[in-house]
């Protein structure tokens, strides 16, 4: 590929995925108007100037980002201490997405209510069944 080729590829691509924030903080911000949102990620260090550069920082009342925080998904620790966070009982938490071994299973686990985040191309497994709920994208929320 070209140089020229790569630059207007990945400029589509960064254009795509602004987009797709734009859409999900809209929706995100509606959802926080009634309930608490938290975010717990296994993401890199540097996702909190990422969530605070797009503007979704706000969003959330409060966060663990493993690389911060030291405690990694699907240790139940995690989400314990997140929930201690939002000054909330994991029993009264609903959990979105779309790792079954590190989102559903310990959720479950603590009597989260869970959703399974996959597309629709994503084949449906025995493992999605045990998700309270199936969602091909954040708006099945509602």
């Amino acid at each position: 590929l070209s140089a020229k080729m790569l630059e207007k590829t990945s400029l589509d691509v960064f254009q795509q995925q602004m987009k797709c924030i734009k859409k999900n903080r809209e929706f995100l911000s509606s959802l926080s108007s009634t309930y608490k949102l938290g975010l717990i990620s296994n993401f890199t260090a540097n996702l909190p100037i990422i969530l605070q550069e797009t503007k979704l920082d706000t969003l959330f009342d409060a966060t663990l980002i493993s690389k911060v925080d030291d405690l990694k998904k699907p240790l139940k620790a995690a989400f314990y201490l997140l929930t201690d966070r939002l000054q909330v009982k994991p029993k009264n938490c609903a959990m979105v997405g779309d790792s079954y071994k590190n989102d559903i299973v310990p959720a479950k686990s603590l009597g989260m209510t869970t959703y399974w985040l996959g597309s629709d191309d994503c084949v449906k497994t025995e493992e999605s069944d045990a998700a309270d709920y199936r969602i091909t994208r954040l708006e099945d929320l509602n």
